[in-house]
């Protein structure tokens, strides 16, 4: 069995339970830029490579998965427009 220096120095875990989800470190920018190459004819694993988003992300959303803002969109209490309108007035 390793220590937990020899699990920290392959980048295993040590203190976190081993589903911990980690926090995404790219934007839906990121995303969207990633798949319009995808779509220009770059390999998957390059555009996750060079956007930071990984693969999997890419390949879901190839499928047609909703980004998360999408998928609960139904949960918010204001439609985009209707913030995006409040956001204006209040910054006015």
């Amino acid at each position: 069995m390793a220590s937990s220096r020899g699990r920290e120095a392959e980048g295993l875990a040590t203190d976190r339970h081993p589903f911990t989800i980690m926090k995404r470190e790219y934007t839906e920018e990121d995303v969207m830029r990633a798949l319009e190459a995808i779509t220009s004819g770059a390999s998957t694993s390059w555009a996750s490579k060079n956007y930071g988003v990984p693969r999997s992300t890419l390949q879901e959303r190839l499928k047609g998965r909703q980004s998360y803002q999408e998928a609960a969109s139904y949960l918010q209490k204001l439609s985009l427009v209707q913030e995006q309108g409040l956001t204006d007035w209040v910054l006015v």
